[in-house]
């Protein structure tokens, strides 16, 4: 079997911990509204939709057979269809400890009928047989259902989209193609303009990376210009191409600005969909080298989780290293029992290691936010939007926004992320 990648591992962690932010932000907000219309006697409505674009098989294992790392540190790795199932799940049960109750379904789709088989048989294994639906001719919201559509996601996303678009719904839409595989901006946009709906997109950084070097390759084969036009597909239009032809004739110095710049053109052409939509991007690294291999690009209208995903990040990062730590311990000792070599003494229990305690400065943050927002009034939503590809929590946001009200630099705190604050002007 085929070894899984720790930045894999790492993925799913950060979508399992943000499906959880986001299903608790949901319910925790219809809570007030589901009571009173009970208390009205008219019927309260809540649907919560998780869509999987690429589902490949449901579940993941290493080449020894195992969840590996993550198993040792106590993380079932499941596959990012499974999460979501399961998501959904404890979105009802939260939902039920409040007293209202919520309708789910799960849209599964894969294209390839290897994968769709075993999707289906790992969802049999892990008791889901009597929810299951197949191929539906014609998408229909059904309560606790799972949906598997055996399509190419280009040719049925179309009526997904339909099918999340109403009032009642919230939904979570995961877009994690194979490998480089460049997924067209029209076909993201019709899910990121959906009101009530939170994308997380795996943008494959590496593999466009590569594919520029067609502009300067010389003669272009037909296969290389059909990439490079899936490209202009992916932005929207050919602006990168200029972003390019900067590096590589010297107006862009490092590749790193070059990439700073296309992550950025993405980052806007996101953000052009709704000017509602907040934007986070993710880098993840490879395992071995400081460069990046992808980028988790996430969009929500609700800044809140945004700032949340940046706690659920640091605890990753931890993750990650306790991940490379354990995975190490347990090659050094199969190849040391394959060589035939015994031990002395049994070896210590791989232990994750330790984070520094994390360090604020408080005072710098109301800085920059003061330098960014004086003389203007913005909302706290508008304030929280604008940090969101920081690394700061909410907490330090709101303790810098009460130290500019100390200074009296603004004229209040809000409370509400509607709220407004009135920032005062420099001193001429």
């Amino acid at each position: 079997m085929v070894a899984i990648p720790i930045q894999t591992q790492i993925k799913h962690l950060i979508l399992k911990e943000y499906l959880a932010k986001w299903r608790s932000i949901i319910i925790n907000g219809s809570k007030f509204h589901a009571l009173a219309a009970q208390n009205r006697g008219v019927e309260f409505m809540c649907r919560l939709v998780y869509v999987d674009g690429f589902s490949s098989d449901g579940r993941a294992f290493d080449d020894r057979g195992n969840s590996s790392a993550a198993e040792k540190l106590g993380m079932e790795h499941s596959g990012s269809p499974i999460l979501g199932i399961r998501g959904l799940e404890d979105a009802k049960a939260q939902a039920a400890r409040a007293g209202f109750d919520v309708q789910t379904m799960a849209i599964l789709v894969e294209e390839s009928r290897t994968k769709c088989k075993r999707l289906i048989e790992n969802l049999r294994g892990s008791g889901f047989q009597e929810r299951l639906i197949f191929d539906p001719a014609e998408l229909s919201f059904r309560d606790s259902s799972i949906a598997i559509v055996h399509d190419d996601l280009n040719n049925v996303y179309r009526s997904i989209a339909q099918l999340l678009n109403s009032q009642y719904t919230k939904s979570f839409v995961f877009l994690d193609p194979y490998g480089p595989k460049d997924i067209p901006v029209e076909l993201v946009s019709s899910f990121v303009g959906l009101p009530g709906t939170d994308v997380v997109i795996n943008w494959p950084y590496l593999g466009l990376e590569r594919k520029t070097g067609f502009l300067w390759s010389g003669p272009l084969t037909p296969g290389a210009d059909a990439q490079l036009r899936n490209i202009d597909l992916l932005f929207g239009n050919g602006d990168w191409r200029e972003i390019c032809y900067s590096a590589i004739l010297g107006t862009t110095e490092i590749s790193s600005d070059k990439e700073a710049q296309l992550t950025e053109l993405y980052t806007s052409t996101l953000q052009g969909v709704d000017p509602q939509v907040v934007v986070k991007r993710i880098p993840l690294e490879f395992e071995s080298r400081d460069r990046t291999i992808y980028y988790l690009f996430i969009t929500t209208r609700d800044p809140n989780g945004a700032l949340e995903l940046n706690q659920i990040l640091d605890e990753a990062k931890l993750h990650e290293f306790g991940l490379k730590w354990a995975d190490q311990q347990e090659r050094y000792i199969e190849r040391r029992a394959s060589a035939g070599q015994q031990f002395l003494f049994e070896l210590p229990p791989a232990t994750p290691p330790t984070s520094e305690p994390r360090q604020v400065n408080i005072e710098r943050v109301a800085a920059d936010v003061y330098s960014a927002w004086h003389g203007k009034s913005a909302s706290l939503k508008e304030v929280y939007g604008s940090l969101v590809n920081t690394r700061l929590y909410k907490s330090d946001i709101n303790s810098a926004l009460r130290l500019l009200l100390q200074q009296g630099l603004v004229d209040k705190v809000g409370k509400k992320v509607a709220d407004t604050m009135q920032f005062k002007a420099l001193d001429s």
